[in-house]
């Protein structure tokens, strides 16, 4: 069940999200580079998931945003202020960690309220605005409780209120979903989005799960040993990633080898290496083989070959029902295995069946031998293609 977080007027005038601006970020852990020259502008306000597998480099780059790590070169601003060598204490950003790092003696409200003590808030005052922002993750009815009392998601949210409590400028996020099972984290992605919007502050998160960037996130930056692999909307980073590593990172994907046959008129024949099934690229690809992208539920299975769009001939080799979809598992005569994701409620094929895999041109990513996009465009084939949607 999703937690609607309540909205409620703030405790003080509108303060703001904080911009922040990193400028040839290195920070360096003896020989090895940890980030290398990361340059990054998040808005006021904006909710921007840094995204990556271990090492590369985004839990870095958000400490040294925090002020936990020192920079080997380069700048960090808050709002064109240099935070410099400015201690984590002085920067006022909230922080959210995976661990919760709640006091264990203390009670719901006393934990949201601690940091305002520490800031010097008055009883009331701290008081009033611990039970507020309580109120806006829905656990007011838990303020006199332990924390060894709570749920780990009802955990999460405590430290989430504490976090925002003094109402940052910025509020940090290190794995915030990491320590909870599957279905408290789906329920948590969409409670933090509805908290964003009930608060004004910039939220910087990280995380290395693919469903919390995309549901969360205003903007995600994909990082990759060390550097910014590509930074945007959810939807352009996944429906048009730039490279290889992108692609396979953000959702499942389907790789498919192809290699220039013959190319006129602004059009190149390909030929996937496998089958030798062939369809037309517009623009003019010469040399290696490169690689076809395309999401498992951008294809079409069906007996018949389409006259719209790019048909391959598979078998199913095996099917999975997944509740909302069913996923199937499908060979391509001689080469690999693509997956092909389809919704209940429309046609279904048994294991052996021999049909076609349509996905239409727009759907896909052309990627050179260096992993990077290639600036070429698919075609229909049918109009370029001899040898396209042959049966096993």
């Amino acid at each position: 069940m999703t937690t609607a977080f309540r909205s409620t007027p703030s405790l003080q005038a509108d303060v703001g999200g904080g911009r922040i601006s990193v400028h040839g970020a290195v920070k360096r852990y003896g020989t090895f580079e940890a980030l290398r020259g990361v340059d990054l502008e998040i808005e006021s306000g904006e909710f921007l998931t840094l995204l990556g597998p271990s090492g590369s480099g985004k839990t870095t780059l958000l400490n040294s945003i925090a002020g936990f790590e020192k920079l080997d070169e380069g700048d960090i601003k808050l709002d064109d202020r240099s935070l410099g060598n400015l201690p984590p204490h002085d920067r006022n950003f909230g922080m959210v960690f995976q661990a919760y790092a709640l006091f264990p003696h203390l009670t719901v409200l006393e934990n949201v309220a601690y940091p305002l003590r520490v800031r010097g808030l008055r009883k009331a005052e701290r008081q009033a605005r611990a039970l507020h922002y309580l109120e806006v993750v829905e656990l007011v009815d838990f303020r006199h409780r332990l924390p060894s009392e709570l749920s780990g998601g009802q955990q999460q949210r405590v430290s989430l209120a504490r976090a925002i409590a003094y109402e940052p400028k910025v509020l940090l996020m290190d794995e915030p979903l990491g320590a909870l099972d599957r279905r408290l984290r789906q329920s948590l992605q969409y409670s933090i989005k509805a908290l964003h919007r009930e608060i004004s502050a910039t939220i910087i998160c990280v995380t290395h799960d693919q469903d919390e960037a995309l549901s969360m996130s205003d903007r995600i930056a994909v990082m990759n040993e060390g550097r910014i692999e590509q930074i945007g909307l959810p939807e352009d980073i996944y429906q048009h990633p730039r490279t290889r590593f992108v692609s396979s990172l953000l959702g499942e994907t389907n790789f498919l080898e192809v290699r220039p046959v013959t190319s006129s008129a602004g059009i190149t024949i390909v030929e996937e290496r496998s089958s030798g099934q062939r369809f037309g690229v517009k623009g003019d690809m010469r040399g290696t083989a490169q690689l076809l992208s395309i999401r498992p539920e951008n294809v079409l299975l069906t007996q018949e070959v389409q006259e719209e769009g790019i048909s391959l001939a598979v078998r199913i080799r095996s099917r999975t029902f997944l509740g909302s979809s069913w996923r199937y598992e499908c060979e391509i005569k001689k080469g690999p295995t693509i997956i092909v994701t389809c919704p209940v409620g429309g046609a279904t094929h048994a294991e052996g069946a021999l049909v076609n895999a349509t996905f239409p041109s727009s759907s896909c990513a052309i990627f050179d031998a260096d992993g990077r996009s290639a600036s070429t465009e698919l075609t229909e084939p049918n109009k370029h293609s001899s040898n396209q949607g042959r049966m096993l």
